[in-house]
């Protein structure tokens, strides 16, 4: 949650400026692509027989929970504190991808 607090007013000018610029757009997508690579490593780094889904499907589920968007909506536009943000995160990760 910090690395997005301290993240996330930058991605929102991003995303605004890729609106409008074409290279700026561009670099978003290769952003993008980046994380969801990053976090498919993760994925990868757990027993297939942990995870609920496939491996394609949890780092997709990551990808999007974990969106800056998602952290957004929930900080800033329902006045969540880092710390509840942040145990969300925790429970509806692992509930929506270990195997208990």
């Amino acid at each position: 949650a910090s690395t997005q607090e301290r993240s996330a007013p930058v991605q929102g000018a991003l995303r605004e400026a890729a609106a409008v610029d074409e290279t700026v757009a561009r670099n978003l997508v290769a952003e993008l692509r980046r994380r969801h690579e990053t976090i498919r490593t993760v994925i990868d780094m757990i027993a297939e027989d942990r995870l609920r889904h496939s491996r394609e499907e949890s780092a997709d589920t990551v990808w999007a929970i974990g969106s800056t968007a998602v952290f957004l909506l929930l900080r800033a536009r329902r006045g969540w504190d880092a710390d509840r943000y942040q145990r969300w995160l925790h429970r509806t990760l692992a509930d929506q991808l270990l195997v208990r």
